[in-house]
Formats: structure tokens, C-alpha cells, sequence
């Protein structure tokens, strides 16, 4: 829910200059397929409410924006509200329409319907510091950052990566994956439920996939290899178009099937990164 909230605030900014929004780039030609931004672009004539937990949110590419992952143009409540709330965000937002309103009479042109609203420039502009955005990240599954590009001059860089959609696509269903898979593991092992509504603090955290590395989850529910890579092989072929699971489970199992050791201090995305095969869940 937290990146549809953060996906409405960016449509509420938009309206707020739509007759301008609307001409900052034309749409693409019409080839039959549903590419055009409507959701960002169409007026709307009724109040805008939270969207119920069956929207479907476009990804990407199609008709948030036709070249950017969605992340490219979304914020995070917490980022949100250091920036000063909602507010100060809508003032940004407008302020970066309209610079780009001036840059397209100079004859500058882009293929990006949002030209200047990005993360980046959002980092930049209101100072958000890398803790508190790394946090965040941890914090949350479907946030896939490349942290240290954000905080890089490197603007080039920034950009080819959230145009890199098939990479990042990859990389969010690898991660999704292996998530329902843990998921199982604990559901299997656990009425999480109860735990949820009368366990300890602890009982409680390792309950909840994302917050319990991959390596914990082996040694606290006694999973062994073969039982991890069915669930894995369970959990990838619910989806339409399941990636290879190719996960390295030599990380963390011994020849004998016992658990290597780990480094317990860093973060659970930063360990199930390993597993996944990717450098970190939020910096590839």
C-alpha cells in the first residue's frame, strides 16, 4: 500500500497542472496496445480516495511512463515526510512542470512524460539523507534502488539504470519469489496468526518473511536444502512467467547440508541478496 500511496501523491501533483502536464510530451504512436499514460493525464471529476487492494498499478514502461521503471517517479511515505509532507512535495512537483514548460520553448525534447520529477532530483532537492533513504529500502520489498548511483553526480548513470526495465523487472520477481517462498516455509512451521496476536516481540519479527534473513530462516524452522529448493520451485511456478530459480544455495548450505555461518549484523535484504544471486536487493 505504501507504493500506491506514494503513486497517488505523484497523480494528485500531476492534476494540479494538468492542462500543462498534458502537454509536456506527446504520446506515443498508437500501435493497438495500451501504452499512453491515461492514469496520469485524464482529468478527473471526482474526489481521489485510496485505492482499494485490488488496483492494479501499471509497471514501468507502459502507461505510468513509457520509459522509466515507476520507481523513477515515486517517493516513500518516510521520504516524503522529512521533505516536509505532502505539501511541500506538490510545490516541487509543480515547480519542476513548469521548468520543464520552459526547457521544451527553448526546444529542449525528452521521452519522458515527467521530466524532472524523478527520485534523484527529488534526493537532491530536499537533502534526504542516505540513512534514513537505505532504511527505507531495507524496510521495504518492492522499493529496488541503486542507492549508490543516487548519491553518485553521476546523472547518465541514474538514468540507463531505471531505463533498464527487463533487469529490473527480473530482479523483483526473483525477490517476490523467494518472499512467497519464505513465506510458506514460516506458514508451514507455524500458526502465525497466534504468534502474530500472542507472541514475544521476537516470535513476532521471525514471522515475517522480510524480516528474517534466509540463513535464520533455515536454522530457526530447520529447513533443509531440498525442502527450500521445492518451496522455491513451488513458489515460481505460480506466476505466469516464471524466472530461472537460479539461487545459490551453496551459500548458504554446507556439502553435509548444515547451515555456514553468516555475518548476522547486516541486513536481511543485504544476506537474501546473496542467496538471490544479485549484489543487493536495492543497489542491482
Amino acid at each position: 500500500m505504501k507504493q500506491r500511496k506514494r503513486l497517488l501523491i505523484l497523480l494528485v501533483g500531476l492534476l494540479m497542472a494538468v492542462f500543462v502536464a498534458c502537454r509536456q510530451a506527446e504520446p506515443p504512436t498508437d500501435t493497438g496496445e495500451e501504452t499512453q499514460p491515461t492514469q496520469a493525464l485524464e482529468p478527473v471529476t471526482e474526489p481521489i480516495t485510496e485505492p482499494s487492494g485490488d488496483t492494479q498499478y501499471p509497471t514501468g514502461g507502459t502507461q505510468f511512463c513509457p520509459v522509466h521503471d515507476y520507481d523513477y517517479h515515486g517517493w516513500e511515505d518516510e521520504w516524503v515526510a522529512y521533505a516536509g509532507g505532502e505539501e511541500e512535495l506538490l510545490k516541487w512537483m509543480e515547480q519542476k512542470t513548469q521548468q520543464w514548460e520552459e526547457a521544451k520553448k527553448a526546444g529542449a525534447e525528452s521521452d519522458c512524460y515527467y521530466e524532472g520529477q524523478n527520485i534523484k532530483a527529488f534526493i537532491d532537492y530536499f537533502q534526504i539523507p542516505r540513512e534514513l533513504f537505505e532504511k527505507t529500502c531495507n524496510e521495504r520489498w518492492n522499493s529496488i534502488h541503486n542507492i549508490d548511483l543516487l548519491y553518485s553526480d553521476d546523472l547518465e548513470a541514474v538514468e540507463a539504470y531505471y531505463r533498464d526495465m527487463e533487469k529490473r523487472d527480473e530482479t523483483r520477481q526473483k525477490k517476490s519469489i523467494f518472499g512467497f517462498a519464505k513465506n510458506a516455509v514460516i506458514d508451514n512451521r507455524i500458526d502465525i496468526d497466534q504468534i502474530r496476536a500472542t507472541g514475544t516481540e521476537e516470535e513476532i519479527r521471525k514471522s515475517f518473511p522480510e524480516q528474517i534473513s534466509v540463513f535464520e530462516l533455515v536454522a530457526e524452522y530447520d529447513v533443509s536444502r531440498a525442502e527450500l529448493e521445492q518451496y522455491l520451485k513451488e513458489s515460481a511456478e505460480t506466476w505466469i512467467n516464471p524466472v530461472t530459480y537460479d539461487y545459490q544455495f551453496d551459500v548458504v548450505y554446507n556439502e553435509d547440508g548444515s547451515l555456514k555461518p553468516y555475518d548476522n549484523t547486516k541486513p536481511v535484504v543485504e544476506l537474501d541478496a546473496m542467496f538471490c544471486g544479485v549484489e543487493n536487493f536495492f543497489t542491482d
